[in-house]
């Protein structure tokens, strides 16, 4: 196995020769002799980061009660590549042989923003049943400039989460072996077919995914939770800071950062924005049949896809746009307990609610602009939430009025093109 010799100033990251004369003696972690500084930070500089990351047991010939998984940091404040943080926890079983992976660690936050460029980093993995030298590193396959063993992880905490109190959450890729591979062929959508033990005409070697469908794979495992929360509604958070938790999700999966010799590389992969739609997709089609928190569930990813196509190209399809504003209307039946969950997501917070209004009227002008009559009704049954949340009328009230006398609010929706679409059903 080949190790990542140390330097502390992460300019380079020379391999150390494997030894020719191998013993394998079951390898266990080197951890810290004495306390480190910077994981023992005072309450008034104390941050705290969380590692996520997917693991398959197989790959790793893990053993139950044996097997661990360390993080091993490139700075001399955190030993140099030489000493093992942890260990990790098998947080969830995702199914299918998949286990996501967790470590919180408190860290001063003064050190994180001293950093100049990120904080280089890998996961070690120990299994008895891998006859191996030394400790294990994971191989980052696919990643950029170049796939070996000198090409890291790197922890880029924002500049906004880096402060006393600061909580970022880091959501990685699998960790995958060091061994001989041979990459899987196909679609993302083939993704619960992504991962064999090895090739017929070779037994010592192993089939990983390509880095779009291991991405994806990762963005499907992560998403879980917040799936069942859209589903269930079961929110623990406001809908300010459910976005943002949302958001960083997302942007860790379409971005992650390798840093290679002392330099920072961006490791991007296509197909991941296509595969997110596909998934808001489907869960748009079970939201649109529930009711009290469908609105609110589809306002959070409505606002999360807002803020994500910000920084990255996210491929909307108009009949996407159509079917994210049908499920942020209100309902005849159930609007007013919609309504009430949604405000109380929203809370006191004004920016929050601007927030919504803004995407509200984003999706509004999207569909309004197609310029289609068999949306007409979408527009429509979407306008009670955007005068709510505007306070132009008020909900629950007894009378109906004639199109021609609602308070429209912001001109740039009714416009021309708007009053056309209802053209028909108002005459």
């Amino acid at each position: 196995m080949i190790a990542i010799g140390k330097d502390s100033t992460n300019r380079t990251n020379e391999p150390i020769p494997e030894s020719k004369n191998k013993v394998f003696n079951h390898p266990v972690p080197n951890l810290p002799m004495h306390q480190l500084y910077v994981l023992q930070p005072p309450p008034n500089k104390k941050m705290k980061v969380q590692f996520n990351a997917v693991i398959q047991k197989s790959l790793w010939k893990w053993e139950e009660g044996k097997s661990l998984v360390y993080i091993r940091f490139g700075h001399i404040m955190l030993g140099d590549w030489e000493f093992d943080i942890g260990p990790c926890i098998l947080h969830r079983d995702a199914g299918g042989g998949f286990y996501t992976v967790r470590y919180d660690m408190s860290i001063d936050s003064d050190f994180i923003k001293s950093l100049r460029i990120g904080l280089p980093y890998k996961y070690t993995v120990y299994s008895p049943l891998i006859k191996v030298t030394k400790h294990q590193y994971e191989c980052l396959h696919g990643a950029p400039p170049f796939e070996c063993a000198n090409t890291n992880r790197l922890l880029k905490v924002p500049k906004e989460k880096i402060v006393p109190g600061g909580f970022y959450r880091q959501f990685d890729t699998m960790i995958l072996p060091d061994t001989k591979t041979k990459t899987t062929k196909g679609t993302v959508k083939k993704l619960f077919d992504l991962i064999s033990l090895a090739e017929p005409n070779d037994p010592t070697a192993s089939t990983i995914p390509t880095p779009a469908m291991m991405r994806c794979k990762c963005m499907e495992i992560h998403l879980q939770p917040t799936r069942e929360i859209l589903l269930s509604g079961s929110f623990k958070a406001k809908l300010d800071v459910s976005i943002n938790g949302c958001v960083s999700l997302f942007r860790c999966v379409f971005l992650q950062w390798v840093e290679y010799r002392g330099d920072e590389n961006r490791w991007e992969v296509p197909d991941i924005g296509s595969f997110l739609i596909d998934w808001i997709e489907a869960l748009l089609v079970i939201l649109n049949k529930q009711q009290s928190h469908a609105v609110t569930s589809a306002v959070l990813l409505a606002c999360c896809l807002f803020k994500l196509n910000q920084i990255f190209n996210v491929p909307f399809s108009n009949e996407f746009r159509v079917a994210l504003l049908q499920a942020m209307s209100l309902s005849i039946t159930n609007g007013e307990k919609e309504l009430e969950f949604l405000m109380s997501m929203i809370g006191e917070s004004s920016e929050a609610k601007n927030f919504v209004i803004i995407v509200l009227v984003h999706y509004l002008r999207a569909v309004v602009k197609l310029q289609k009559p068999e949306n007409a009704i979408v527009i429509v049954n979407a306008l009670p939430l955007y005068h709510f949340l505007c306070y132009f009328s008020l909900p629950n009230q007894p009378t109906y009025i004639s199109l021609h006398n609602i308070t429209w609010g912001d001109a740039f929706l009714m416009i021309e093109m708007l009053k056309s679409t209802l053209k028909f059903i108002t005459g």
